[in-house]
Parts: C-alpha cells; structure tokens; sequence
C-alpha cells in the first residue's frame, strides 16, 4: 500500500526496489523536514536525500493513507514553489 501509494505521487521516485516492509526514495531536505514538522519520523538512508519509510504489523491502512495525504500535499507545494 505505501509503496503503490508513493508510485502514484509525481516527483518521489523510489530509489530501490520494495522487497519487504521498507520503502526508500528520495527526497529533498525540504520536503524530509516538513513531514517530520508534521510528526512523521523516518530516516536519512543514503545520503541526505535518501530516506527510508517503515511500515510495522501495527501500521494502520489509515495511518499508511494519512502519510500518503501528507505526502502528496508537501510535494504538489513544493514543485508549485518552484514554478
């Protein structure tokens, strides 16, 4: 579900393929701070703008689609910004 729902999110690319509860992607420092501003925690993978995103057996289908939310609202204002 995580991944499928970033693949749809124009602008995150995954940087690797997802083979278990991991996803990682890239993403700008910009984009990593306002998740986290919005009480998302994950961490800087590879480099500063690798991340990686985990998913538990506790993860909801409706925290999963809460992030996904954020997500794509960060990232549609971020390249908005820079037009």
């Amino acid at each position: 579900r995580l991944a499928s729902g970033i693949d749809a999110i124009q602008g995150v690319d995954r940087i690797m393929p997802t083979e278990a509860n991991a996803v990682f992607v890239e993403l700008s420092t910009q984009i990593q701070q306002e998740l986290r501003s919005r009480g998302w925690h994950f961490y800087t993978f590879i480099g500063e703008e690798g991340v990686r995103f985990m998913c538990s057996w506790k993860s909801t289908e409706a925290q999963i689609d809460a992030f996904l939310k954020d997500l794509r609202e960060i990232v549609d204002c971020d390249s908005t910004a820079k037009r």
